[in-house]
């Protein structure tokens, strides 16, 4: 945990900056859980941070962003809640910049031979890769799919996300984007749409409730979120590229990546197109705590 709240500033404060005589006892940035915390002034190894002590009520809570290894709705979400909390600290300076390009998932792009073509299709999963919640903790310095976006999620901790920055075009130049306005719900992308006519490319977290497939396309109906519902579209001249079945999408969780598009024949409702398997990555929704002890005693 990079930062902390400061109980005599009533702000945050990161590790680096704490001065227990200015800032005196700090506690954990999550408002659902306070504990209190003590400085790691870290090493040559080991960045300052601060941390629990694991000893009486020194230890995060159940409903705190770093209880344990988040999937990435509980991430981003938990993000966008530390973005304000941690507004008065300079982690802004300490920003990580992430290369984002996606043109080799794309096969309109491949210059590919047909025999190669072939070979490389034959080879693709026949269901979406699902990401366990607890990966490597690595370094990522380029993002080229969608799984690698629920690598970034589920590898870093929530104020480390907060810090992320992708590096994309936006009209024929290079532009730094937030995590957070990078990584959306389909809420928000409609939000995009109505208020800013924004039709980017963007990730979207949303959960597969139903697919419709006709002769020339494929509708991919995610549950809705805040009353905005939103369809993933495929169109006939990619089918070989898209080879999931409908139980290998129906209630899976995922990340999606696409351009965004206003349903212009029904309300509070938008839409992408995607053009294979690999603009999908799902993942496992992780247990609630409380769900898991529930789980475990019976």
């Amino acid at each position: 945990m990079k930062v902390a709240w400061s109980t005599k500033c009533r702000h945050s404060v990161s590790a680096l900056d704490y001065d227990q005589s200015e800032h005196g006892m700090v506690q954990c940035i999550d408002a659902a859980c306070r504990v209190g915390v003590i400085l790691n002034r870290g090493n040559e190894d080991i960045a300052p941070h601060f941390k629990t002590t694991g000893y009486a009520d020194s230890q995060h809570k159940p409903e705190c962003g770093f209880f344990q290894k988040l999937d990435p709705f509980e991430a981003l979400e938990k993000a966008l809640e530390y973005q304000d909390l941690m507004a008065e600290t300079q982690m802004s300076e300490d920003e990580y910049v992430i290369d984002l390009n996606l043109n080799r998932i794309d096969p309109d792009r491949s210059y590919l031979s047909d025999e190669e073509r072939e070979k490389n299709e034959s080879k693709k999963s026949e269901k979406p890769e699902e990401e366990e919640v607890g990966s490597e903790d690595k370094k990522i310095s380029r993002c080229s799919s969608p799984k690698s976006i629920v690598k970034l999620l589920t590898s870093l901790t929530p104020d480390e996300l907060t810090t992320i920055q992708f590096s994309v075009k936006r009209g024929g130049k290079k532009v730094k984007v937030p995590l957070s306005e990078m990584v959306i719900t389909p809420d928000t992308a409609y939000q995009y749409l109505t208020e800013k006519n924004d039709t980017g490319d963007y990730f979207v977290l949303g959960k597969v409730k139903h697919v419709n497939r006709r002769e020339k396309v494929i509708y991919i109906n995610l549950y809705p979120v805040n009353g905005i519902d939103f369809t993933v579209v495929v169109f006939h001249a990619h089918f070989p590229y898209f080879t999931y079945t409908d139980k290998q999408l129906i209630d899976k969780s995922c990340v999606i990546y696409g351009r965004l598009r206003i349903n212009s024949q029904r309300e509070n409702h938008a839409q992408m197109t995607i053009k294979s398997n690999d603009y999908i990555a799902a993942f496992r929704k992780r247990k609630k705590f409380n769900e898991q002890l529930k789980q475990d005693g019976e």
